[in-house]
């Protein structure tokens, strides 16, 4: 590792050897060291989940020139605590996670691996990028994404203030016609995952099992929000802040309660 060099961080949900992180690996070495520790399958909504039961184990599973990659047994926020805390030889400049194989928009952010990945590094102080891809294919192209995934790591990295307050969720259309036209600040998207489950039979023991399934659902998303500029083929960006208070209520809820409003 090149110490003057910026050093990034790069996980994911998707598992080490999917074609997402491979993707931002190959972009984001252009622009610094790099240190990606990713979980060693496939751990899609596992949100901020860490491991506290069993030990963690990580294996370096590559090493060349600026690039080193490891795999760990570990969810996803395992993964980047590892990156940060153990596999760094110095703090961080940028923790990048993605490229998630599938968008990650409206409530889709609190059950996320990819945005719990972001999230935790705002909690150690290092500023964050999630990446998105409306595909859940294994085998998607994430060719058409380079070039913005670029500039903007280009344009955090020289950034007079490295902002640690939020992150940013990016989300990318899949092949709209024409291209991906552009990205747009936006503001989260109002829909929400429908879950079900489907009710399944062990045959040996005759007992039932469930998977758990279901749609997203947006249909009439508003002008300034994720969904709305996807939709018209415009990649999203969304900062999102750690503070979860709902400051416009504060007042209602003391009054309601006969509490003291701070």
């Amino acid at each position: 590792m090149n110490n003057t060099r910026p050093l990034i961080v790069i996980s994911n949900d998707d598992g080490v050897s999917a074609n997402g992180i491979k993707t931002l690996i190959d972009v984001a070495k252009n622009h610094a060291d790099i240190v990606a520790v990713a979980p060693d399958t496939k751990r899609s909504g596992q949100a901020h989940s860490v491991t506290v039961i069993n030990p963690l184990k990580a294996r370096l599973i590559s090493d060349t020139e600026g690039v080193k990659i490891y795999s760990c047994n570990g969810t996803p926020v395992d993964s980047v605590k590892l990156g940060i805390k153990i596999f760094s030889d110095r703090t961080p400049d940028l923790v990048l996670s993605g490229i998630n194989h599938g968008s990650n928009v409206g409530n889709n952010v609190f059950y996320s691996g990819t945005m719990g990945i972001a999230i935790e590094a705002l909690f150690e102080g290092v500023p964050s990028i999630g990446f998105s891809l409306c595909n859940h294919s294994a085998d998607a192209d994430f060719s058409e994404t380079v070039p913005f995934i670029d500039s903007i790591i280009k344009n955090v990295l020289s950034a007079d203030k490295l902002y640690k307050q939020f992150c940013l969720n990016v989300n990318f259309p899949y092949k709209p016609e024409g291209g991906i036209k552009g990205m747009k600040v936006c503001s989260m998207s109002e829909g929400i995952w429908k879950e079900s489950y489907e009710e399944r039979i062990i045959p040996t023991t005759k007992k039932p099992y469930y998977w758990i399934t279901g749609v997203y659902e947006d249909h009439e998303p508003l002008p300034d929000t994720e969904q709305y500029a996807i939709n018209n083929g415009y990649g999203s960006i969304m900062p999102i802040s750690i503070d979860l208070t709902h400051r416009a209520v504060k007042g209602e809820v003391a009054e309601l309660l006969k509490a003291e409003c701070l």
